[in-house]
């Protein structure tokens, strides 16, 4: 049964484990990308080593950079993020290597492609957040080794970040994101975290509340008591703000 069908289920044993055997910060144990087609797992690894043999700082992310802190495959696909004063030369490498490169500078994205395997290039935050890569990406990233190359993964507070914003308030409920909060909770850098939320702090209550209803005794393991004041407090401060009338 493919890796998909677990997901809910995996989700509950990480909580009712309460945290208890959260995978390494820093660095992370090797992933197996067995799920992935063959031709898929050649085109990921010959981007990032194109990137590696030129020597530009990039960050494993997407799908495959959160299984990579979660140690299974809960996404397929990749993205690479470059830090910003390398994308051009990055791109122009992979082009060079013959990959079809579909580049759109002004959202700080690319498209490559090799035959039918794509992989997402970013440079710059997807909407709706907008705004280019900064370094606090590159000096939390943790190491690990990925299709037998030694690579950096994007911070597991930055991937956490883009997946709630992302999804915005259509669904609340992920069981990935359950996942992430009930392992690696106590190791998560919530005031960095809850900086990058500023704006979705709803968002993220909602989140929290139902992750505390299923799972009360991991839910007190893994988010720091001062949370969910400090979120409630930030909603209650922005209702407080009145709406300026609109001019006509």
């Amino acid at each position: 049964m493919r890796w998909w069908k677990f997901l809910f289920l995996t989700s509950f044993r990480a909580c009712k484990a309460g945290g208890t055997e959260p995978a390494r910060f820093r660095t992370v144990e090797r992933l197996d990308l067995a799920p992935l087609p063959l031709g898929r797992r050649a085109a990921y690894r010959r981007v990032l080593a194109v990137l590696k043999a030129e020597k530009r700082r990039f960050l494993v992310g997407g799908g495959l950079g959160v299984s990579a802190h979660l140690a299974r495959v809960v996404g397929e696909d990749l993205t690479v993020y470059l830090a910003p004063d390398d994308a051009a030369a990055g791109l122009a490498a992979l082009a060079t290597a013959g990959f079809k490169v579909d580049a759109d500078p002004g959202g700080g994205r690319a498209r490559v492609a090799h035959g039918p395997h794509a992989v997402d290039v970013a440079w710059a935050l997807p909407a709706p957040l907008g705004g280019r890569l900064d370094e606090a990406w590159f000096a939390h990233d943790a190491r690990t080794r990925l299709l037998d190359l030694r690579v950096r993964v994007a911070p597991l507070e930055e991937l956490l970040w883009l997946r709630l914003a992302g999804r915005g308030d259509a669904v609340v409920g992920d069981a990935v994101v359950e996942e992430i909060l009930c392992r690696h909770g106590p190791r998560l850098d919530w005031g960095r975290l809850l900086g990058r939320l500023a704006g979705l702090e709803a968002l993220v209550l909602a989140e929290l509340f139902l992750l505390r209803h299923r799972h009360p005794e991991a839910t007190r393991a893994a988010v720091p008591p001062w949370v969910l004041p400090a979120l409630l407090a930030r909603v209650n401060l922005r209702a407080a703000v009145p709406v300026e009338p609109a001019a006509h």
